[in-house]
């Protein structure tokens, strides 16, 4: 089972691993990671508010995978539609404001990866509070894509809870670019 929850930073789609066997393995990781769950990072108004850079180039958002020790960013980029990020934004209108949850079933992330799974690693910290410096980052070269009718259902959610005055659009919910202190480097994964 999967629940997706605004936790009032973001919206994350929680899985319950010991049914839900997604396991990230090989490239920078030794042993098998299970992905516990994704959120997103974004802007507003279609702004580069991606948490990386690549090359130079800040993309629209940013997907993040992760089981705590190790996360998988992928680039989101204005355009054409994704039709499988599509169950996930359905179910957003469930889950407006702070605290608000629902059931979300029957959806496999891996059918969000890019075509290309050549990807940049290294090791810093994670992005949302603690910021502890206890992960392995893998940034997917290529990105996917998200429509603007697809990103405004993102910008249609809460940081605040019901009821809570003032309401308060949950955009920029990024955390800003940091030096990178250690050299990327370069890999292809095996995901299963």
């Amino acid at each position: 089972m999967q629940l997706i929850v605004n936790n009032g930073h973001s919206f994350n789609v929680v899985f319950d691993d010991s049914t839900d066997r997604l396991v990230l393995c090989g490239g920078p990781v030794i042993g098998n990671y299970s992905w516990i769950q994704f959120h997103f990072p974004w802007g507003s108004n279609g702004n580069q508010s991606s948490e990386h850079f690549l090359d130079g180039k800040q993309h629209a958002a940013e997907l993040h995978l992760d089981d705590g020790l190790a996360v998988v960013g992928i680039f989101l980029e204005m355009g054409t539609a994704k039709p499988r990020l599509q169950k996930v934004i359905d179910v957003l209108s469930k889950i407006q404001t702070k605290g608000e949850e629902s059931v979300f079933t029957d959806f496999n992330p891996t059918c969000l990866l890019p075509k290309s799974l050549e990807f940049y690693t290294y090791q810093d910290s994670l992005t949302t509070p603690s910021l502890l410096e206890c992960v392995i980052w893998i940034v997917l070269q290529e990105y996917i894509c998200l429509s603007q009718e697809q990103m405004a259902k993102f910008y249609s959610l809460y940081f605040t809870s019901a009821g809570e005055s003032p309401s308060k659009h949950m955009v920029c919910n990024w955390y800003p670019t940091q030096p990178l202190l250690c050299k990327a480097e370069k890999f292809k994964p095996n995901f299963q």
